[in-house]
This record gives C-alpha cells, structure tokens and sequence, in this order.
C-alpha cells in the first residue's frame, strides 16, 4: 500500500502472547476482507506489529473510510478487549525504547522510568503508512516533549 495510505493505531497495555497475536491478526484481516463505506469495498489492511499495536490502514486513493466505517473499526477493538483481556484503548500509555526493547509507561511515570528528551519514543499518532515506518523518534521531537 502506498505511504499516504490511513492508518489507525492501536496499541495493547501490554504485549501480546503468539497465540494473541495470531488471533487478533486473523480477526482484523477477516475484518478489512469485508471493510465497506457506504457499501463499496475499501481496499484495506490490518496487523500486529511487534505483539503490541493493532494498526489498520485504508487506501483512501480508491474509497475514503466514512464515519460508520471507523466506528465498526472500533467495535472490533473493543471485542478484541474483552477477548483477549487487553486495552487497546489507553492513550496515556508510552511505548519507548531502552537498551532496544520496547517499554510501556504511563505518561505520569516517564521521569521515575528514565525517560529523557533524547529517549526514542513511539509516536502513534501517526495519520498514514510512511509516519507508522518513521514513527520511532526522539520525545522531544514529539507530543510527548509536553510531558518531560
């Protein structure tokens, strides 16, 4: 898919089991098979990177995702929750990097973690496919400067 395609990120408050990883995969690309706005076909993708964010994205070249569509998008997270006994949802939740491994730490806790300016963050406010790939940066290049 082109890098202006649209993404929507989901990120898990903890990482993902095989097993889990595997099931939320099959369920959201099952999901983007049949993804429809105002009944045409969206040409759209899903998956689990790094056992930790469920991301969505939708060429919008072909078909922009209406309302309704986003909506469903996010009934399928919230099933997968229940499901897999994960949030998905938790936007005070930062993935950042150290020693390269992924860490999670609510945004009040960054200073006890050790979490710098100059720590490499994960940015999942990304809007399309090239941000996702380029996403990783330093806090201070970041939303998340406002919390340091």
């Amino acid at each position: 898919m082109p890098a202006t395609t649209r993404v929507w990120v989901y990120k898990a408050d903890r990482f993902l089991t095989e097993a889990e990883t595997q099931q939320a995969e099959q369920r959201a690309l099952a999901f983007t098979a049949q993804w429809a706005a105002h009944g045409k076909a969206l040409t759209a993708t899903a998956f689990v990177q790094d056992k930790l964010w469920l991301v969505f994205a939708v060429d919008e070249s072909k078909e922009g995702a209406s309302g309704c569509s986003i909506d469903k998008v996010f009934r399928l997270v919230q099933e997968l929750e229940q499901d897999l006994r994960v949030r998905f949802t938790d936007r005070l939740l930062l993935a950042w990097e150290k020693d390269g491994n992924i860490q999670l730490t609510p945004l009040s806790e960054l200073a006890a973690a050790g979490v710098t300016a100059d720590t490499r963050i994960f940015d999942d406010t990304v809007q399309n496919l090239g941000d996702w790939h380029t996403r990783r940066k330093k806090a201070s290049e970041s939303w998340v400067k406002r919390y340091l």
